[in-house]
């Protein structure tokens, strides 16, 4: 199963149209005030899902480096349905300095979602039980803050389906909202690799073996390969940054 995103509005009203075989199925609307308001899921107007912010469970992680014995939870919001029942679950989950991850909870089932970026592509790898599941994709290369993105997702865990589409609104919100931004014309094109113990959880090639995807994303995975200008740029800036720390402990020495 393949889904599209495509967000249509922002500014003033940020607004994601889900799709799946060229018919709309979805719309899911994201506040754009504060990222804490509900994003909701509607489908022909009629209210599906929608977020609820918990704040309690939120403030109660505000410890710094609270992952260094514990669990850190951060952006945690239940997921209600229509008639206000508590179906869910969605939040970020911080278990080391290098291991971070995205939750979402449907019953008593908990999926894992690892974010990892390559180059321009933005990896989301849904895993179950320790075993892939699906994927979702999205482009870093962005006209006037309209993000677009594509579910995969295997035939056999369709029960998330759902869910995992309200998830594409709630990490498009807290993480690429640009609340308070005004842009027409803009365009803007991301550089970035991924630096994570969830790097380990990809394979270039899992889509590939599942779907089946158009030559041009094809080939925007196998070019997504850090080459060698940037490779001698990160060391570089690594060893520069290393350098100015011992310098200052130095410092503070001979002080």
């Amino acid at each position: 199963m393949i889904i599209h995103f495509n967000q249509t509005k922002t500014n003033l009203k940020k607004v994601i149209e889900v799709e799946e075989d060229g018919e709309l199925i979805y719309q899911i609307n994201m506040p754009a005030t504060a990222k804490f308001f509900s994003t909701t899921m509607t489908s022909k107007g009629d209210l599906v899902y929608r977020t609820s912010f918990q704040l309690g469970n939120n403030l109660k992680n505000l410890i710094p480096f609270k992952w260094l014995w514990s669990k850190q939870i951060s952006e945690a919001c239940l997921v209600c349905d229509r008639n206000g029942n508590i179906i869910g679950a969605m939040r970020n989950v911080q278990e080391e300095a290098l291991l971070s991850y995205n939750e979402v909870i449907l019953k008593d089932e908990h999926v894992k979602i690892y974010e990892v970026t390559k180059k321009h592509n933005l990896h989301l790898l849904i895993f179950l039980e320790g075993n892939q599941i699906g994927q979702i994709e999205k482009s870093l290369r962005v006209r006037n803050n309209l993000d677009r993105y594509a579910l995969f997702l295997l035939d056999d865990f369709l029960r998330f389906k759902d869910m995992l589409i309200l998830f594409v609104g709630y990490f498009d919100n807290w993480n690429d909202s640009n609340i308070g931004e005004i842009e027409v014309g803009k365009r803007e094109v991301v550089w970035e690799w991924s630096y994570s113990k969830a790097n380990a959880k990809y394979d270039r090639k899992w889509l590939q073996h599942h779907f089946d995807l158009s030559k041009g994303h094809i080939a925007a995975i196998e070019n997504e390969q850090m080459n060698l200008f940037f490779k001698l740029l990160f060391v570089f800036v690594g060893v520069a940054g290393f350098a100015v720390i011992l310098f200052f402990c130095f410092s503070g020495i001979r002080e």
